[in-house]
C-alpha cells in the first residue's frame, strides 16, 4: 500500500487506526510500516528531558526555558565545549559547536528568547575516532508490536565520518566551525561544497565517508586493547531498550495502543551512536526516517565510493526486517536472516 506523499507518516497511521476507507482493516494479514505519534516522541527537546538522568545520553538543556540551568553549568566546569541543535531539524542544519567562552556561544544563548525551540548539548569532545575522523554510528531499532511491547535491535548498520581530520582547535570552531570535522552526516559530507574531501582517498576509511560495523569492530579489536564487542552490544541493547520504551510511553503514541492487534504495525529507527575513547557507547538522537532510500551510483559527477557499502547495508536490514516479521515465513528463505538481531528483554516492564 503505498502513502498519500502530501500526508505525513502521523497522519496516514492515524488513518488506518481509525479504519479509514483504503486502508488494511484489523484481522488481516497486513502490517503497517509506521507508528502513529511516534515522529513527536523523538524531538530533540523530548528526548532531552526524558533521558536527563541516563548516562548514555550527554545533558542538554532545553532553550528558552532552561537557559539558566546552562548558565550554572557553564560557570560550574573550568573548560567545555557544547553543540547547539535545532529541535526538529535534520542532515546537521543548524548546528554549531562551541567553547564555552566564547561571545558568540553568550550571544546565541540570550538571543533563543525569541526564537524556536532548540537544545544545547554537552559535546563529545573526546570521540573514539577511525584514524583521524570523528564518526558515529547508524544502528536500526525496530518496534514490532506496541502491547505488548517487542522490540529489536540490528546487528548491522553504518559507520558515517567526518571528511577531515578531527580537531578542537578554535579556528575551526564557534563562528567558524568547520562542518567536515564536526559533522558525520551524509547530507552534509556528500554535497558540493565538500566534494574534494568527500572523494579524496583517505587514511581508514578511504573514499567517501563510511566504513561498515564489521569494519569498525575489527578496527576497534586491533587498535584498543581491551575492546570487547559484547560488552558494545549489550550498550547498544540497553540504550535501545529505553528508546523503544519511551517511544511506546509517549502521550501522542500511548493514545493508540491497544487500537491495533499485536504485530500489525511496526517502525524502523535509527539511533546515531558515538564512543568514546573508553569504548563507551553515547546516544546523540534518534529518528524515525533512517535514510534507508539506496543510494545514487553517481554522486557529485564522480562515482559514489560508498555505493555498494549503502546498498548492502539497505538490503540487509530489509530483508532481515522482513525475515522478523514473518512477511515471507512461507518461502525458502534466501536472504533475509534472524541471526542479525538482538532481541529487547521486556521482562521487567510494568
Amino acid at each position: 500500500m503505498l502513502m498519500n506523499s502530501l500526508l505525513s507518516r502521523d497522519d496516514v497511521a492515524r488513518m488506518y487506526l481509525a479504519n479509514k476507507p483504503g486502508f488494511c482493516q484489523p484481522g488481516t494479514a497486513y502490517s503497517y510500516a509506521a507508528i502513529a505519534g511516534s515522529e513527536a516522541s523523538l524531538y530533540k527537546c523530548n528526548i532531552s528531558r526524558a533521558f536527563r538522568n541516563d548516562d548514555w545520553y550527554p545533558k542538554a538543556y532545553v532553550l528558552p526555558q532552561e537557559a539558566h540551568l546552562l548558565h550554572a553549568d557553564i560557570k560550574s566546569s573550568a573548560k567545555s565545549y557544547w553543540i547547539a541543535k535545532p529541535n526538529d531539524d535534520y542532515g546537521g542544519s543548524g548546528i554549531t559547536v562551541w567553547s564555552h567562552d566564547d561571545p558568540g556561544f553568550s550571544k546565541l544563548i540570550r538571543d533563543t528568547k525569541n526564537q524556536k525551540r532548540s537544545i544545547v548539548q554537552r559535546y563529545l569532545h573526546d570521540p573514539m575516532l577511525l584514524g583521524p575522523f570523528k564518526f558515529h554510528m547508524r544502528i536500526h531499532l525496530v518496534i514490532t508490536s506496541l502491547n505488548p511491547l517487542k522490540a529489536y535491535v540490528h546487528e548491522g548498520g553504518q559507520v558515517l565520518c567526518g571528511t577531515r581530520p578531527y580537531t578542537l582547535s578554535k579556528k575551526l570552531l564557534n563562528g567558524n566551525m568547520d562542518r567536515a570535522v564536526h559533522l558525520t552526516n551524509q547530507c552534509f559530507n556528500a554535497n558540493p561544497g565538500n566534494k574534494d574531501n568527500y572523494l579524496r582517498k583517505k587514511p581508514v576509511i578511504g573514499k567517501g565517508q563510511q566504513i561498515t560495523i564489521p569494519e569498525l569492530e575489527q578496527y576497534l579489536k586491533k587498535h584498543h586493547k581491551g575492546f570487547d564487542r559484547q560488552d558494545l552490544w549489550r550498550q547498544i541493547v540497553h540504550i535501545g531498550k529505553r528508546m523503544a520504551e519511551h517511544i511506546v510511553n509517549w502521550r501522542t503514541v500511548r493514545q493508540h495502543v491497544g487500537k491495533s492487534e499485536s504485530g500489525q504495525v511496526f517502525e524502523i529507527f535509527g539511533m546515531d551512536l558515538m564512543l568514546d575513547r573508553a569504548c563507551k557507547v553515547w546516544m546523540c538522537e534518534t529518528n524515525n526516517s533512517p535514510g534507508l532510500g539506496y543510494p545514487d551510483k553517481q554522486i557529485l559527477g564522480a562515482p559514489n565510493p560508498d555505493y555498494p557499502k549503502e546498498v548492502k547495508m539497505c538490503r540487509s536490514v530489509f530483508n532481515d526486517t522482513m525475515a522478523l516479521l514473518g512477511f515471507d515465513a512461507s518461502k525458502r528463505q534466501t536472504k533475509g536472516s534472524l541471526d542479525h538481531w538482538y532481541e529487547i528483554d521486556f521482562s521487567d516492564r510494568k
